[in-house]
């Protein structure tokens, strides 16, 4: 049988309608040695929230807990959860060195999955459950907080090894208020909060599943044809820096077929250059071309660029179905790292060098474009079928034009932003990697005990 599970739930003096809340939501279950603590007030609401949080840990350390669950008045046991299925979770978070398990978020930035019913998580939000483990103690007693800091992204800034059940065994209860969160001072928001988070891990499990049967699906590499040309066109604006920049990228790119086209004018430039797109769009489709790259007169080539690595990568998405490739972004949300070439994304910024395949023509031309909309944006909402390939091979040149969103002040942030971005990717790849490596030791104790 196993032992009692520690738990610290903090709660505020005078919330007295939580505290009979929390009370009757832990009643009969004897799975748990439950303390119900006084919240630090500060005039603060985080940093008494952290100063409760730092307190419960030192006591957990005091008392050589191998991990205490952490609980905020609010929370609300889903109908997923049982005993058996969280002792399951907390025996198998030793395996991943875990420092945080989650029992539920009320969003989440970027997520990878570990096993079928558990996930790591990057940044999140919803600190209503958490275990923690006896190795993150220290870290969190040592680490500052300042009155700029939430609780739940200090947490995530302080540790890779974030987890979360999935399906959520906890949620908020929706009071229609917050004592740390203002914007949750409105009922039915939290509510709703989780509600998109559940519908978003439904969505997650269903990219995971697309991208594990195509990346099963082995194809002859000796078939790809390193010397096709790719009909690469190029949105031009009227400015002889770019014009000769551009042509500077280009010039000893013979795998890449190169047609410039004049950017649409107007005051408006979103919708300038999606007009031409569409312009590029409707080109690309008389000359029956299967899979077209488009330029923005800005691109530069990173020096990772390799023509057979770019071919490699248009063939895997070919096979993967997808709807578009990037070159390189600028902004990220999930991510998913697919192969060594590409990574599946989610919402994505920073489309100076886009891949667009001829099944996803008729999508782009039905599509509008309206007032306060970005190309980037309308681009990414099109589909759920969308890469980077990574490293970047293309990165977004400064130009300090009238005409363009990048001012002086911006001008020295631009690349810098590609390469926070690629870093961003780059960790999620690692911690894919770490989990692969974990899944395949795990499978392997499991076939010599089978034995």
């Amino acid at each position: 049988m196993s032992l009692s599970i520690p738990v610290y739930i903090i709660n505020l003096e005078k919330r007295k309608d939580r505290r009979s809340y929390i009370e009757n939501e832990f009643y009969c279950r004897s799975e748990f040695d439950i303390h119900i603590i006084k919240a630090i007030e500060s005039s603060i609401p985080a940093v008494g929230l952290y100063k409760s949080l730092h307190y419960v840990i030192s006591v957990a350390k005091q008392q050589e807990l191998p991990y205490v669950l952490v609980c905020e008045d609010d929370h609300q046991f889903t109908s997923e959860y049982h005993v058996d299925i969280l002792n399951g979770y907390l025996e198998r978070m030793a395996k991943y060195d875990a420092d945080v398990f989650a029992g539920g978020v009320s969003w989440f930035n970027c997520a990878l999955q570990a096993e079928k019913d558990l996930y790591w998580i990057d940044r999140f939000t919803g600190a209503q459950f958490l275990v923690i483990y006896a190795r993150f103690y220290q870290k969190i007693l040592e680490s500052t907080f300042t009155e700029l800091d939430i609780i739940d992204n200090w947490i995530s800034n302080l540790s890779d090894k974030v987890f979360v059940a999935v399906p959520m065994l906890s949620v908020q209860h929706d009071f229609g208020y917050s004592d740390v969160t203002d914007k949750n001072n409105v009922v039915g928001r939290v509510e709703k909060l989780f509600s998109d988070t559940m519908e978003r891990w439904k969505a997650l499990q269903n990219v995971n599943d697309h991208v594990q049967n195509s990346i099963t699906t082995h194809y002859p590499h000796d078939d790809i044809g390193y010397d096709m040309n790719l009909p690469t066109y190029i949105i031009k604006q009227p400015h002889s820096d770019r014009i000769a920049h551009i042509n500077e990228q280009f010039k000893d790119k013979m795998e890449l077929d190169v047609s410039f086209v004049e950017m649409k004018s107007g005051n408006n430039q979103e919708s300038a250059l999606w007009e031409t797109i569409h312009v590029v769009i409707k080109s690309a489709m008389e000359k029956e071309d299967d899979v077209i790259l488009i330029c923005q007169d800005h691109h530069l080539f990173s020096d990772r660029y390799k023509k057979e690595e770019l071919l490699e990568a248009i063939y895997e998405g070919a096979y993967l179905g997808a709807d578009l490739i990037l070159g390189g972004i600028n902004e990220v949300q999930q991510i998913i790292p697919v192969s060594k070439n590409l990574c599946w994304i989610s919402l994505f910024k920073g489309a100076q060098f886009t891949i667009i395949y001829s099944a996803f023509f008729d999508t782009i031309l039905a599509a509008s474009l309206y007032d306060g909309d970005l190309v980037d944006s309308k681009l990414s909402s099109l589909s759920a079928n969308k890469y980077v390939i990574h490293p970047f091979i293309s990165l977004g040149e400064d130009f300090k034009l009238a005409d363009t969103k990048i001012d002086e002040s911006a001008s020295s942030e631009q690349l810098f932003e590609f390469e926070r971005c690629e870093s961003t990717i780059l960790k999620v790849r690692e911690i894919s990697r770490y989990l692969s490596d974990m899944n395949q030791v795990m499978q392997q104790g499991e076939g010599t005990n089978n034995r």
